[in-house]
């Protein structure tokens, strides 16, 4: 925006600006001052006009900020004036120089005023300056006037001093306004009569949270000036770091503005001993930090990266250069510096003529710096400032300066212009401006501040900071006009940044424990659990079916140990299976073909045909343990094992008692006789035996099933099994079941037992006593097994109590009758079934005789005899 529009809002008449640089503020007296407000009234309306007045002030009072000089406002209501308020030897950007600016209503308008010259402080004259005609005459003005009732200060470039001068005049009411001063102290509710056009160190420090973050630095160390500037600036870091908890400051350390060296010797050697710290944030004022920096490289501090404040990035980079051989790399914060054109052609085009027609003595010392002329000496009174002159009383912060100027402007300008009810005072009342602008109302006036000025929008929040303005951080043009991140842009040594952390990040299969403060140590994560990136906090567990590897980088599934088909167990069980189901079948074919021959016959065909394919399901009973369990195999399983040997048992208990029945009457109860005898009659009762075991198989699938059980040993396998019962409701049935099962079995043997002695063809009850010693054996030998074991060895037992039932009844049923029918067929006759059944008929009369005849005597039992 050009200069005369940013004034646009300011009135036009009547100044005090004469000449070139020259400035007198009130006062009538002299034909001078007289010709030049009439030139000016001439000329005031004209566009030169109006840029010269802007223009037209000593350019070192916002060009260097060690020469002082004065600064004036084109406004009948306001002027201006620099006083030099030194306190310091040292000159920076921030602090070394205490330059404030007061400005108060123009003297102009003191004329109604009842003001006279007892009001004004003769004190205020300036002694030991060159003093001769109309230059002593207004510099006397000058200082004079200073004692009229101020409105406001702009100043001073220093934090401290700011905090000390706005402390003293909020006092009064007076408001203050800095253009440098950017320490967060000056933001606290306490200085409510200060404003600022710079942003805040808060600012600042958040983009330095910002570099830290994207490279990745979560430990670093800081050191700062122990004053306002250098103590809220790591207040306002150490309030970032608390609330992002993104990095840690290993420790932050103070040095005094003087008196320093030792201290700054103590810090060196403090970061040197913390070799893991390579970030080191310097919040400083220049000089400060030049010895800081001078003092680091004379210890050796190397490898170390500087994350340097705005008061030492804004000044120079030779100090860097001058100890790079200690510096890994440097990144400096600074304000979005703005450009003010105009002005810098104005300062461009003064001359030696015009800076001697104004009262500024520091010119003269300028260009006998620059020029080598001196009013002793002759020189070109037409030489200006060159390009090289331009970069030493350039300052950058003008257009900051120039937009506190134009606040206190358009505040004051604002309060003339003001007509009731439209006030900013009660009940919409305006100021008294009859005599003076009283600084209370200024102070309302300016926090209403709103205008374009050269450095944005300038509106101030309650705390008197300049509102946000977005800025895009971290994107760089290039001068090829491609745009640039901050990792294309800055080039690193070894073409790597540097690692800033307290602890290296823990690799996969470890979490970090933290021991202090962005601190850990790297703990192997425990057995079944793990992680999978760096730096994780914690181990996730494995699921109870998987297991970590060695690494603990990764869950493996665990692995079954169930019987595989591969496995040796299995194929000998399956060989087993397989030559009991060929067996069974050849003995089937045999019987077949052979059904017709006594000794078939006398077995009973159609219980035997029964009971072998009873066998046979037995046997296929084997190869379901093999396969791998599962809810629907398990309900099958469990009631498959019951409800076949009950089958089995209960054809060979009618088969035992058909033959007792045949041979020995008296056994069998008459009523019983009928169902053993008929051979329709005989699969009744076969199913009556049957459907108890039946009955009870339906309840215990229907109430409490069977179900598939995963057995998991942590980090070592998974087993999986069927489990009977999952409440006490199965339990039960199942004991009943077994209970019925055992109770049939041993009804059965005792009958086998009772008909031992009958004919050798017909004496099947033997051989089914001794398949039912066999049945028996076993089943005691799985019940335990599977109501109290788990894993592998169930399946094993299972496996082989089946092929040992199944084989036991093959083997003592039907071995003996094919070993007849195949290998003595002339004892599968008729005429020798008779001969054995007179046989047998013979010797029970002849036993039933002795019986009779043998008595006891005297209590003794006499020998069988003839």
């Amino acid at each position: 925006m050009e200069a005369d529009e940013r004034k646009s809002t300011l009135p036009e008449n009547s100044g005090t600006r004469s000449g070139k640089g020259d400035q007198v503020i009130g006062g009538e007296d002299g034909s001078a001052e007289q010709e030049r407000r009439t030139a000016r009234d001439n000329t005031k309306d004209t566009p030169s006009a109006k840029r010269r007045r802007y223009v037209e002030s000593d350019p070192l009072a916002t060009s260097t900020p060690s020469k002082p000089g004065i600064i004036s406002i084109d406004s009948p209501n306001l002027s201006v004036q620099s006083i030099d308020a030194h306190s310091d030897a040292d000159v920076d950007a921030d602090s070394d120089s205490a330059d404030f600016v007061i400005v108060r209503p123009d003297s102009d308008y003191y004329q109604d005023a009842d003001i006279s010259d007892s009001d004004l402080s003769d004190d205020a004259e300036i002694t030991g300056r060159e003093k001769d005609g109309t230059l002593e005459r207004e510099l006397t003005i000058r200082i004079q006037n200073l004692t009229a009732p101020i409105s406001a200060v702009i100043g001073t470039e220093d934090s401290s001093s700011s905090t000390l001068v706005s402390s003293l005049l909020q006092v009064a009411g007076i408001p203050t306004i800095s253009p440098f001063a950017t320490s967060e102290e000056l933001s606290s509710p306490y200085f409510n009569a200060f404003f600022r056009t710079i942003p805040p160190d808060g600012e600042q420090a958040k983009a330095m949270v910002d570099i830290i973050e994207h490279y990745g630095w979560t430990y670093i160390a800081a050191v700062a000036i122990d004053h306002s500037y250098g103590r809220y600036g790591l207040r306002a870091l150490e309030r970032e770091a608390y609330d992002r908890k993104t990095f840690c400051i290993a420790f932050s350390e103070y040095f005094t503005r003087s008196g320093y060296k030792r201290k700054i010797k103590t810090i060196v050697r403090k970061l040197k001993a913390a070799e893991n710290i390579k970030v080191v944030v310097l919040w400083s004022n220049y000089e400060p930090a030049k010895r800081f920096l001078t003092e680091a490289t004379a210890q050796g501090l190397k490898g170390r990266t500087f994350l340097i404040s705005e008061a030492i990035a804004v000044i120079s980079p030779d100090v860097l250069k001058e100890n790079s051989v200690i510096l890994k790399g440097a990144l400096g914060i600074r304000p979005y510096l703005f450009t003010d054109q105009p002005f810098e052609e104005h300062l461009k085009g003064i001359t030696v003529k015009d800076t001697r027609a104004s009262a500024n003595p520091w010119w003269e010392e300028f260009w006998e710096t620059h020029l080598n002329c001196s009013k002793d000496t002759s020189c070109d009174v037409q030489g200006k400032v060159d390009e090289r002159a331009f970069s030493k009383i350039h300052n950058a912060f003008v257009p900051y300066l120039t937009d506190a100027i134009y606040a206190l402007a358009n505040a004051i300008d604002s309060i003339y212009k003001c007509r009731e009810p439209t006030g900013l005072l009660e009940n919409g009342k305006c100021p008294n401006t009859n005599s003076i602008v009283k600084p209370e109302d200024t102070l309302i006036y300016l926090r209403n501040v709103r205008f374009q000025g050269i450095t944005g929008r300038i509106q101030f929040t309650k705390n008197g900071i300049p509102s946000l303005r977005l800025t895009t951080l971290l994107t760089f043009k290039h001068r090829d006009n491609t745009m640039k991140t901050l990792n294309t842009l800055i080039k690193w040594t070894d073409n790597e940044y540097p690692v800033s952390t307290c602890s290296r990040s823990c690799p996969p299969g470890t979490k970090q424990t933290v021991t202090v403060s962005c601190c850990w140590e790297c703990i192997t994560c425990p057995v079944g659990s793990i992680s999978t990136q760096y730096s994780s906090a914690n181990c996730t567990q494995c699921p109870r079916q998987h297991k970590s590897n060695s690494e603990g980088t990764k869950c493996l599934p665990l692995p079954v140990i169930n019987i595989q088909w591969t496995d040796t167990t299995a194929v000998i069980c399956t060989v087993l299976t397989a030559v009991g189901l060929f067996g069974t079948c050849v003995t089937f074919v045999i019987f077949v073909k052979n059904q017709n021959t006594p000794l078939v016959k006398a077995s009973n065909r159609e219980l035997s045909f029964f009971l072998l394919f009873a066998i046979a399901l037995c046997f296929v009973l084997t190869l379901l343990h093999l396969i791998q369990p599962t809810t629907i195999l398990c309900c099958i399983v469990y009631p498959w094992r019951y409800f076949i040997n009950t089958a089995c048992v209960s054809v060979l208990f009618l088969k035992t008692n058909r033959l007792v029945r045949a041979f020995q009457t008296d056994m069998i109860p008459n009523w019983f006789k009928h169902y053993v005898v008929d051979r329709r009659r005989q699969f009744l009762v076969v199913f009556l035996l049957n459907v108890v075991e039946v009955v009870l198989t339906v309840l215990w699938l229907a109430l409490d099933p069977p179900y598939e059980h995963q057995e998991i040993r942590p980090q070592t396998h998974v087993f999986h099994t069927c489990m009977p019962f999952s409440t006490i409701v199965g339990k039960v049935l199942r004991t009943v079941m077994f209970t019925y099962f055992i109770f049939l079995s041993l009804l059965s043997a005792i009958y086998a037992f009772k008909a031992r002695r009958l004919p050798e063809n017909f004496n099947e009850a033997r051989y089914i006593g001794l398949a039912m010693y066999v049945l028996l054996i076993s089943w005691v030998s799985f019940y335990p097994v599977d109501s109290s074991l788990e894993g592998f060895y169930t399946t094993i037992v299972a496996c082989a109590t089946a092929l040992v039932t199944a084989y036991g009844l093959l083997l003592c049923i039907f071995a003996p009758k094919l070993f007849v029918i195949i290998l003595h067929p002339e004892q599968n006759t008729n005429e020798f079934m008779k001969a054995e059944i007179g046989h047998f008929t013979s010797n029970v009369t002849m036993t039933a005789k002795i019986q009779m005849r043998v008595r006891p005597v005297n209590g003794i039992d006499n020998d069988c005899c003839f």
